[in-house]
């Protein structure tokens, strides 16, 4: 196990696909993993395989996951990135029509090994174009995988079967993650998609949080632990596929659950959550299904007119003392 970085973590996993696998092509590094992009070993990677690393690609989302997909469908595996998650809306087509959909339509001849990183989440100083966490309308889009990790551990292990899968993969990560420390197993560490992990045990409420609202729903359960409440921790990991039966499990136990998440409140992924539970453990619920999620309105710019979009330790105690 060594300690590092949210961001180094990522970038272990990807330094160790380009050395295992002479087909990989890493499209959009100068921009890759936000503060990691002048990671000393991110920097070995664009000096050793200068002829499979494009730094720099024009800015347009729609060409760039062209190259992407169209390499993974030749033989070769990509990984593109994206800046923010808004800019990728300009690659919708390519996301939906192309690489979602090949496999299938081709009987299973074709296959997209291509992974797309990007970031999500409510940007401070940016204005609404950049602020956008669109991970429920991908999963509205069969065929392509969503990867939402939540520590440096689980980013690596994620990042690891995404670059050896041959379906396209979405990994959208929080800006806010990029700095968290953690301790990350060494070596070739996979992680398989769909497997749930519970974060925190507890027997009286079901937190379910993505992203970096798992460290927000785990500071509200420390929280609510001095209060007598114990809460449970569940942290999909990956919402495509989605671990059902480990989220069911947690709820039909606690009878409560509370939806921390990021993307928005109509539609989104606590809508889904909260329809999955009506639908499979509405006789183990002893309260409403809660959603925390951002209001359906444009995100606005600056810290203080963005409050009703942060969904802080203090709002997801308050939901669950309005459960209880």
């Amino acid at each position: 196990m060594t300690r590092m970085t949210y961001a180094a973590a990522m970038v272990d996993a990807v330094v160790a696909r380009m050395h295992d696998d002479p087909t990989m092509t890493l499209i959009g590094s100068a921009y890759l993993l936000g503060p990691a992009a002048e990671h000393p070993a991110l920097n070995t990677v664009r000096e050793r395989y200068a002829d499979r690393v494009i730094d720099e690609p024009p800015i347009s989302e729609s060409a760039v996951a062209g190259l992407a997909i169209g390499s993974a469908m030749s033989g070769c595996r990509a990984l593109a990135h994206f800046g923010l998650a808004a800019f990728a809306v300009e690659a919708w087509s390519q996301f939906i029509h192309e690489a979602g959909v090949a496999h299938h339509q081709s009987g299973g001849q074709i296959t997209v090994p291509a992974v797309f990183v990007m970031m999500h989440g409510v940007m401070p100083i940016e204005f609404s174009q950049h602020s956008r966490s669109p991970y429920a309308m991908l999963a509205n889009c069969p065929g392509i995988q969503i990867v939402l990790a939540s520590t440096p551990a689980d980013i690596k292990g994620l990042m690891t079967t995404a670059l050896k899968s041959d379906n396209p993969t979405v990994v959208m990560n929080h800006p806010l993650l990029m700095a968290m420390e953690g301790e990350v197993p060494d070596g070739d560490f996979a992680i398989p998609f769909g497997e749930a992990d519970v974060k925190r045990a507890g027997r009286d409420v079901t937190l379910v949080a993505t992203s970096h609202k798992v460290e927000v729903a785990l500071q509200a359960a420390e929280a609510l632990a001095a209060e007598g409440v114990s809460a449970e921790v569940v942290d999909p990991r990956t919402i495509v596929p989605l671990d059902r039966d480990a989220i069911l499990a947690s709820v039909r136990k606690t009878g409560r659950v509370v939806v921390v998440d990021e993307s928005p409140r109509t539609c989104g992924f606590g809508a889904e959550i909260g329809a999955m539970v009506a639908e499979s453990a509405f006789g183990n619920l002893k309260a409403p299904v809660i959603r925390l999620s951002p209001p359906d309105i444009p995100i606005p710019r600056g810290t203080l007119a963005q409050t009703p979009f942060r969904t802080t330790p203090e709002k997801v105690v308050g939901a669950v003392r309005s459960i209880l």
